[in-house]
């Protein structure tokens, strides 16, 4: 059920979208859903508002669950817009309701029960439906105000759903459900786990409960303090000098370092756990309108001239000559040459093949590989100033409140790999531009469309956020203008980011070949600027 909008709160952070298409992990909200609550064998509905238009990418993914999208008045409350789903759905049997605002964990078992309603004790107060476990009973309002008090989950399974258009007498859901209660019986059950993602407070506790650990790292969160911790020692060390020697006008747009640490024999630090949306979930799943775009990059530009304004003193090894000419392509063409060459080994197909993307034929990988890597050791050597490092937008925060922008997780190495703070600012700069040109955060939150009609041969399509060439635009005239760096050359560069992580990508190769073919894509408007 998802057939209202997000309220006034959380349309200023995501915009104007049911609560069934927030960001959760690197999915919608509805993914979620479908991947651990509905049986691939069951018929599945989604109410959303009558006007609400999903995406390309979000209708294949619907289309390929065979998923019926049905189209409710916003306006309705949510006893009336479940009545008008039966009414119109009309189910000869059992049906399971889902609230599009929330997600449970339930066991197998209990999947399988009928005339059920997940409940939870609850701390705090949000406009829940609070229930009392005898009978049960369903009310709107809190009864005692006890800390335990139960609360519905947004789950319910009801065996006779039919049953509830036989009432006249119904205001709201808490009678609807009193009414079945009273008729069929209803039984109260505590899920695995609940997630509520219907309210800001509650939206960030839910995601702090879905911190996933990568690769060679372990995250946790405990109270406001995030612990990384890595087997990686020497990357970990990096992040904590980096976040440790900032100046405080830079500092202040980042998390709180709270210090190093060691955890179970790996190395860590700890940083404060900030409770705001990546610039990432906003690109790939919000629908904020472009004035947004523009505040965000105005603040985006605020942290990159502090950035720039500070440059390492005359006597550091950063100030040297050869350091400044040499920083880009020490960092990245051996990496390049390296992993493009990992990545053919593994899938077992020669670099000398010719792929075609999209209707388009494009070099041999070979070729492309040696072309990016000599156009990047020509680029004009550029100031070194402080950098991040890996300044794309899953890295960094945003509070609409404030309106001010943070970064997190940088590389807080050299290209020669010792430690330090300083850098070529333009290779932050191409990484902001993969994520906005190229769509690299819509690629990880798998919201595009890949066909492989042989090894070396591509269709891919990918979904074009919510007024996308106009945040482009705003990208390229008030980041890019302003910091003085050339769309070509960011996109070369960002050519050479999407082929140097392709072997990362392993869990994936689906990704990988959509990682390839943005790569080749960038690389042919990079042949047009």
């Amino acid at each position: 059920m998802s057939s209202a909008y997000v309220n006034n709160e959380m349309q200023s952070e995501f915009g104007l979208i049911p609560p069934a298409f927030l960001p959760a992990r690197d999915m919608c909200l509805y993914e979620m859903h479908l991947k651990y609550l509905a049986n691939p064998e069951e018929n599945v509905f989604l109410t959303i508002p009558e006007e609400f238009e999903p995406s390309d990418i979000d209708l294949q993914k619907l289309a390929d669950r065979k998923v019926r999208l049905v189209k409710l008045p916003t306006e309705l409350s949510v006893l009336e817009a479940f009545l008008k789903f039966l009414s119109v759905i009309k189910p000869c049997g059992g049906l399971k309701i889902v609230f599009g605002d929330t997600f449970v964990e339930l066991c197998e078992e209990d999947l399988m029960k009928a005339d059920v309603v997940a409940v939870q004790s609850v701390e705090t107060s949000h406009p829940w439906m609070h229930v009392e476990p005898e009978g049960p009973y369903f009310y709107d309002e809190p009864q005692t105000g006890d800390r335990d008090e139960l609360v519905c989950c947004g789950y319910f399974h009801l065996s006779e759903p039919m049953h509830l258009l036989k009432s006249d007498n119904q205001y709201n859901l808490s009678d609807g459900l009193n009414f079945y209660a009273s008729r069929v019986g209803l039984t109260c059950m505590e899920p695995k786990s609940w997630l509520d993602f219907g309210h800001v407070p509650l939206f960030y506790k839910a995601k702090k409960a879905q911190l996933v650990s990568r690769a060679h790292n372990n995250i946790s969160v405990a109270g406001n303090v995030l612990t990384k911790a890595s087997t990686d020692t020497q990357k970990v060390r990096a992040e904590a000098d980096w976040y440790s020697r900032l100046p405080t006008s830079v500092a202040l747009h980042c998390p709180r370092f709270l210090g190093e640490a060691s955890i179970d024999g790996m190395a860590a630090y700890q940083i404060e756990y900030m409770h705001l949306p990546s610039l990432g979930e906003l690109f790939a799943s919000g629908r904020l309108p472009a004035r947004n775009w523009a505040t965000m990059f105005d603040g985006v530009v605020t942290l990159l001239e502090k950035m720039a304004s500070i440059e390492p003193s005359h006597s550091m090894p950063e100030s040297q000559e050869k350091f400044r000419v040499d920083f880009l392509k020490d960092l990245i063409v051996p990496k390049l040459e390296k992993r493009v060459e990992e990545f053919s080994r593994k899938l077992d197909f020669k670099l000398a093949g010719e792929f075609v993307v999209n209707g388009k034929k494009f070099p041999r990988l070979s070729n492309v590989v040696d072309e990016v890597s000599a156009l990047v050791s020509k680029l004009t050597p550029a100031t070194i100033s402080i950098w991040h490092g890996d300044l794309f937008f899953g890295n960094m925060l945003y509070d609409n409140r404030s309106e001010h922008v943070y970064c997190l997780d940088p590389r807080g190495r050299s290209s020669s790999s010792a430690l330090s703070i300083y850098g070529d600012l333009r290779y932050d700069l191409a990484k902001l531009a993969h994520s906005v040109f190229c769509r690299y955060d819509v690629l990880i939150s798998n919201r595009f469309d890949l066909q492989i009609s042989s090894l070396h041969k591509i269709d891919l399509s990918i979904y074009e956020p919510h007024h996308f060439a106009r945040i482009c635009s705003l990208f390229e005239g008030e980041v890019l203008s302003r910091m003085k760096f050339e769309k070509r050359d960011a996109l070369l560069i960002c050519v050479a980011l999407f082929l140097s992580m392709l072997p990362l990508h392993s869990d994936n190769s689906k990704r990988q070949f959509a990682l390839l073919a943005t790569a080749l894509l960038c690389f042919d408007e990079v042949e047009t600027l």
